[in-house]
């Protein structure tokens, strides 16, 4: 049992006990669905000996990973649990993953030995400094029409022909890598994009729960067989796009199906009367390796009941693509009562969105993932539902993300806002792909429904930064693809009545039901004799107005806008 151990939290407080101590920092980096993280409560912490040379020699610090993705992302030593040890001012001196009983103690004992004796030694080797995982380039950037093409030619490079997926083994789905190839199939009728997307996405289903629906993390073999079973609701979110999409595209009914029996498993499982969907569900093998009508005789695993709101954006937006491509309008409703409790509970003018609630009360604000994720989850949330309210809400999002997470001299996003009495590596920040490109996709969105350049251009701003190193991110990259395709053609299409009603958001999601990743919505009161009319834009030239709806449709089926 952990409770040997003396946790403390991560606070200014904490630290400064341990230099007032001359003691170095034990920092657990773990999470509530890690199997690997139980695995060390029940072993290395529940030893005896293990613990009293953490209690006496150590300040031990718990930090739960995904209420603090900021001190994970710049402590993490590459998996979980994290181990690292610490000076009293943050400075990395050692570490590791998972440490065995037999093998911690001696090697705490010994660390701390040189603290104790050769510190001038111990902090010649210790990391003063988090690095970024790529360097920015100082010259600026352009825009290149081909990268799409070359970032398809280095997904095809690493694609495994034989399952699906990319590289080998541990195996993620890298839901990114999916969209940029349904995408790009398209736009620029790569038929290996597609094959490739078809591919992975049939070899994910092995990582399916077939039992009780959802997805696991990961799998430890390239053939996806041997699952680690632990269920996110971001991957569960992002997973269920991709499904829902390549049915759009394929017209195939076992992906259609996948993804109602994840629908399913959401509604079951991770979601709150409240409104709001929980953020994970433990990785129990005992459970998971049961026969499915032995499960009944198991407990359920562990739920964590927190929100978390990068998550909830993401599942909310899937949500209401859900209730569209399925057909289902009380999905629609569940993704805006989520918008609203965020709006309710997560946003503040002043301190943006908060990143997790417990118990109703908004916890750990400033970080760039919750503000970006948000602002495109109410974009879609206006979209889906015509409701000015959060087209408006979004631009709040927007401005706070502008005016406060901004950084010129790196044409960038920071992560995270700085704190008062940052401690160690949280003094610097980082300028991560993902968030900047979630960020600049939510500019460019908002920018091609109201015509604003400001926000245009700083989103082209941050894609000219990435055009730089895009290519050396990896599977990544296909985040980059997805954002500079969005950005250089929005196709925009207008619905004008006198008011939005029914009409309208039925019009407006026919619309929705062709595939058109970039299609951004917009909604009028411009109307010519009380007529109903529509317009489509992309490729910065617009229709005439349009009177009907098969005329929209045609438009956005027509290969001239791609």
């Amino acid at each position: 049992m952990t409770e040997l151990i003396e946790w403390n939290e991560w606070k200014p407080e904490t630290f400064e006990r341990a230099r007032k101590a001359d003691k170095l920092v034990l920092l657990d980096l773990s999470a509530v669905w890690c199997h690997w993280c139980h695995v060390m409560d029940e072993t290395s912490y529940s030893d005896k000996g293990c613990a009293q040379v953490i209690n006496e020699q150590f300040v031990p610090v718990k930090v739960w990973l995904d209420q603090r993705p900021d001190i994970g992302e710049r402590y993490n030593l590459g998996g979980y649990p994290t181990t690292a040890l610490l000076t009293p001012d943050g400075k990395m001196v050692g570490g590791g993953t998972y440490i065995p009983p037999r093998q911690l103690a001696p090697y705490l004992a010994s660390v701390n030995e040189e603290w104790k004796n050769n510190r001038a030694e111990l902090l010649a080797r210790a990391a003063t400094r988090v690095e970024e995982p790529i360097p920015f380039r100082e010259l600026p950037g352009q825009l290149e029409k081909s990268a799409p093409e070359q970032i398809a030619n280095l997904l095809k490079a690493d694609f495994d022909e034989a399952h699906g997926g990319f590289g080998d083994q541990p195996k993620f789905p890298v839901p990114e890598t999916i969209q940029f190839c349904l995408l790009h199939y398209h736009v620029a009728k790569d038929r290996q994009a597609l094959a490739m997307a078809e591919k992975t996405l049939q070899g994910i289903t092995g990582i399916f729960d077939e039992t009780a629906g959802g997805f696991y993390r990961y799998s430890m073999n390239r053939e996806w067989s041997v699952p680690h079973f632990e269920k996110l609701l971001e991957l569960n979110a992002e997973l269920l796009h991709c499904y829902l999409d390549a049915h759009l595209v394929t017209q195939r009914p076992d992906f259609k199906a996948i993804a109602e029996r994840t629908v399913a498993y959401v509604d079951k499982t991770l979601s709150d009367p409240q409104g709001f969907f929980y953020g994970s569900q433990d990785a129990d093998e005992a459970y998971y390796h049961a026969a499915p009508d032995d499960r009944a005789r198991h407990k359920a695993p562990f739920v964590d009941r927190t929100l978390y709101v990068d998550a909830n954006a993401a599942m909310a937006s899937s949500y209401l693509k859900a209730g569209v491509l399925l057909d289902r309008k009380e999905l629609v409703d569940r993704g805006l009562r989520c918008l609203d409790f965020l709006l309710a509970h997560c946003f503040d003018l002043k301190k943006g969105a908060c990143h997790y609630v417990d118990s109703l009360r908004p916890q750990k604000y400033g970080l760039l993932m919750d503000n970006a994720a948000l602002a495109n989850a109410l974009i879609e949330g206006y979209e889906y539902s015509g409701n000015p309210l959060y087209l408006y809400k979004a631009r709040e999002a927007l401005e706070f993300l502008v005016q406060n997470f901004w950084n010129a001299k790196r044409n960038a996003f920071n992560d995270a806002l700085p704190e008062k009495k940052a401690i160690g590596f949280l003094n610097e920040s980082l300028a991560p792909i993902k968030e900047n490109l979630l960020a600049a996709t939510a500019l460019t969105r908002h920018a091609a429904i109201l015509g604003e350049t400001k926000y245009k251009e700083i989103a082209e701003r941050v894609l000219k930064t990435f055009s730089l190193t895009y290519h050396e991110h990896g599977l990544y990259a296909s985040l980059y693809g997805l954002a500079l395709y969005k950005f250089l053609n929005p196709v925009v299409v207008s619905f004008y009545s006198a008011k939005v009603d029914e009409q309208a958001l039925a019009d407006a999601r026919a619309c929705m039901k062709v595939f058109e990743p970039r299609r951004c919505v917009k909604y009028g009161s411009e109307v010519r004799h009380g007529q109903r009319a529509y317009l489509a834009c992309s490729n910065k030239k617009c229709t005439p107005m349009l009177a009907s709806l098969e005329e929209v449709l045609g438009e956005l089926r027509d290969d001239d806008h791609r």
